[in-house]
């Protein structure tokens, strides 16, 4: 069983819809600024840790990821003390289905080969005083 860990510093951004622009007669669709570039520190931190070619698009993953959202600044301390130690539970957006989503389109090309290779999921949403993605995926090496 292969496994592959690593974490994305700083605040998760969800996938954010396409958007859709007219040139020329034509429509194009385009990532966000703010998701593109969440995607793009995805990759390079993935980049920097993945030493090996994409996993084969056969290959079925299992991805973990627990998002570590910021604590809003405007609770009383008390109420932020709570969720740091986990009595409070992030209920309110980013949906936790977009953030899923951010990462594992970030992965795209460098760890495995498409997305769709995903099989199973298990995933979080809690709050840090550090915000982060902790992400880890496993896989069973083709025989």
């Amino acid at each position: 069983m292969g496994a592959f860990t690593f974490v994305v510093p700083g605040e998760p951004v969800p996938k954010g819809r396409a958007r859709a622009s007219a040139f020329a007669g034509r429509v194009r669709m385009f990532t966000p600024a703010k998701t593109r570039r969440f995607e793009d520190r995805v990759r390079a931190v993935a980049v920097r840790d993945w030493r090996d070619p994409p996993l084969a698009r056969e290959t079925p993953i299992v991805l973990v990821a627990t998002f570590w959202l910021p604590v809003p600044r405007s609770w009383s301390r008390k109420r932020q003390s709570a969720a740091v130690e986990g009595l409070l539970l992030p209920t309110s957006k980013p949906d936790l289905d977009n953030l899923v989503k951010a990462i594992s389109d970030g992965m795209n090309g460098v760890v495995y080969q498409d997305d769709s290779a995903i099989v199973e999921t298990r995933n979080a949403k809690r709050y840090s005083a550090d915000p982060r993605v902790e992400v880890e995926l496993m896989w069973r090496a083709l025989v």
